[in-house]
């Protein structure tokens, strides 16, 4: 028993910070998802913070396309958990790896539904910064694709006064990174996650990322250069457009970009 509600079913999976494990909540009579953070992190103040952090996140959300957030606690032995919904389906990175590529209809759905969630997080000052495959959750609802966005766990709120992530930190997952968020975490804003979006949506046309390398400095280097295949050269029957609409977010200076998640998304809906 995690609390005097909540009973451990079967484990889930296992993350950087911690675990997932389905529980069944007695008082609700349902089964739903916990993330239990790493007993070798929960000494540290810092990494609790952070934790703690993408419930509180995650909670502020009111939109469908992000996972639903139900408690915050700590069990008997003090150690840190979130109980959630539990979802039903399989991450984008799953499909990635079983399939290969998405088709244009169904990258559509997920740059739609991920940009609805993170209109209304940049409104709150709050920014992902770990956008990728595998926080994209991908399910079915009246037979139609729905997708929601999980794991707030490196979230940074604006101007929140929090000093947790020093000036050289790099948090997030570096092929989906942009530029600045490869230099530097501290000072990320919500056209980071718009690029992060942006390789998203290129893997799941064209199979791969479109900066690739072998270490960390080499791929600092390639985004660096802003070179990459356009997508239409790995996949010809992809329109102009949609080349067009990568060269607006794969683009070294932030102001470049895309100002806003909704401009983004409708652009896309037109070029693909």
């Amino acid at each position: 028993m995690v609390t005097d509600q909540l009973q451990l079913v079967r484990p889930l999976e296992k993350g950087s910070m911690g675990s997932v494990w389905v529980a069944f909540n007695h008082a609700l009579q349902t089964e739903i998802a916990i993330k239990f953070m790493d007993p070798g992190l929960a000494t540290d103040e810092t990494f609790v913070a952070r934790f703690i952090r993408e419930a509180r996140a995650a909670a502020q959300m009111k939109s469908n396309h992000v996972v639903k957030i139900q408690q915050i606690g700590r069990t008997d032995d003090g150690l840190p958990f979130i109980a959630m919904e539990l979802l039903d389906g399989e991450s984008l990175k799953s499909r990635l790896q079983r399939d290969g590529r998405v088709s244009p209809e169904a990258t559509k759905v997920v740059v739609k539904h991920i940009a609805r969630a993170l209109k209304e997080a940049h409104q709150a000052g709050i920014v992902h910064r770990d956008i990728k495959p595998a926080n994209i959750f991908l399910s079915e609802v009246d037979d139609e694709l729905f997708v929601k966005l999980i794991d707030f766990g490196v979230a940074k709120k604006q101007a929140d006064g929090l000093a947790m992530t020093q000036t050289y930190d790099r948090v997030g997952t570096p092929f989906y990174m942009a530029p600045e968020q490869l230099i530097s975490a501290k000072h990320v804003d919500h056209r980071s996650d718009l690029w992060s979006v942006g390789v998203v949506a290129y893997h799941c046309l064209t199979g791969r990322v479109p900066f690739l390398a072998d270490s960390f400095a080499d791929l600092c280097i390639n985004v660096a250069s802003g070179e990459y295949p356009p997508a239409r050269q790995l996949v010809p029957e992809l329109p102009e457009s949609a080349d067009q609409w990568f060269s607006r977010l794969l683009v070294r200076a932030p102001e470049d970009r895309f100002d806003n998640a909704k401009a983004m998304a409708d652009a896309f809906l037109l070029a693909v």
